[in-house]
């Protein structure tokens, strides 16, 4: 179970339930396992292949091989130097090199272990490339080994549905409830929980009644992330996630008060039939207060159209961006 699900509290409580995966199931979740390398991945993945008695999924995991060994020989090789190698972190550069190794390296000097994508460009002379025009491109792990192709760059090899293992959905029970604060173990950052494992439950109901595709991510819970400011609506990768507290580690208090707040809100909106109109306004207008004492502490660390979308925000929706 460890190597499919990286939570430990998510796995104990799996355990505990006495939840099994199919073959199918437990190559989905290796494939998505981020805090794996592409070796390790690739491992797993050819011994369910060569244990399963599921021939499609046997035929599916060939075919995501071939694709990837092709990629990567296409990625790791550049014995002419037409190449160049930069580490990225969203619009952050971190550098070019001559060969992967180098780029991989680097990184080790880095505090930034999360987020990390290695992208190879062509050379157009000794020391530039041409950005903008990536040949290929990887999500580092922890370790900063490669652990997944960040973009389809081969896109007509594989196409990108729930039939395959690849995206197919995976019901994972969880234990989350509304309105409780989690964290994720891989990029360490905090999340509101918005649904629970019986909205999960129902969506499945309706998505099969309705005849939906699920996808690997998309019915799952969500929950708000605060970032720059902002408080980001967003799916949330079940895998990855524990039950936590920012209180409970070294951060900022503006930043703790106004996840305690969000929390609150989202609990108490959830009882609409149990708390007055006028104490969940209450709630709201201490959401937007902390929201933005945060951002005004933290003013340094954000750009500027982050910070004055908050700063002149009238109403709770002036701080969400919903991605869902």
């Amino acid at each position: 179970m460890d190597d499919l699900i990286p939570s430990k509290q998510i796995s104990d409580y799996l355990k505990e339930k006495n939840v099994e995966f199919t073959d199918f199931e437990k190559a989905t979740l290796i494939f998505n396992n981020k805090f794996l390398s592409k070796d390790t991945k690739h491992q797993k993945l050819k011994e369910i292949a060569q244990k399963t008695e599921n021939q499609e999924l046997k035929k599916q995991i060939q075919e995501r091989l071939q694709f990837e060994e092709e990629f990567y020989r296409l990625f790791l090789t550049n014995d002419n130097n037409q190449y160049m190698y930069t580490i990225e972190h969203d619009d952050h550069f971190y550098g070019c090199f001559k060969n992967i190794q180098e780029a991989l390296d680097h990184i080790k000097q880095l505090s930034l272990k999360i987020g990390l994508h290695a992208y190879m460009y062509v050379a157009t002379n000794r020391f530039t490339f041409r950005k903008n025009t990536p040949i290929g491109g990887v999500e580092l792990n922890f370790q900063g080994e490669i652990s997944t192709i960040c973009s389809n760059f081969l896109t007509d090899y594989i196409e990108d549905c729930p039939e395959r293992f690849e995206w197919h959905y995976v019901y994972i029970p969880t234990f989350f409830k509304i309105g409780e604060c989690v964290r994720n173990i891989r990029t360490n950052e905090y999340a509101i929980v918005c649904t629970d494992d019986s909205d999960v439950r129902n969506l499945i109901k309706k998505a099969n009644k309705r005849g939906w595709q699920l996808y690997f991510i998309e019915t799952t819970c969500f929950g708000y992330i605060l970032r720059d400011g902002i408080w980001y609506l967003e799916f949330l990768d079940l895998t990855e996630l524990e039950y936590d507290q920012p209180r409970n580690h070294q951060i900022d208090r503006h930043y703790i008060r106004a996840y305690e707040a969000m929390g609150d809100y989202v609990h108490y909106n959830e009882m609409k039939d149990k708390i007055s109109k006028e104490d969940l306004d209450k709630m709201i207008d201490i959401v937007i207060k902390t929201t933005k004492e945060y951002a005004i502490a933290n003013k340094t660390i954000l750009d500027s159209h982050c910070f004055n979308r908050v700063k002149n925000a009238e109403k709770l929706d002036d701080l969400i961006y919903d991605t869902i």
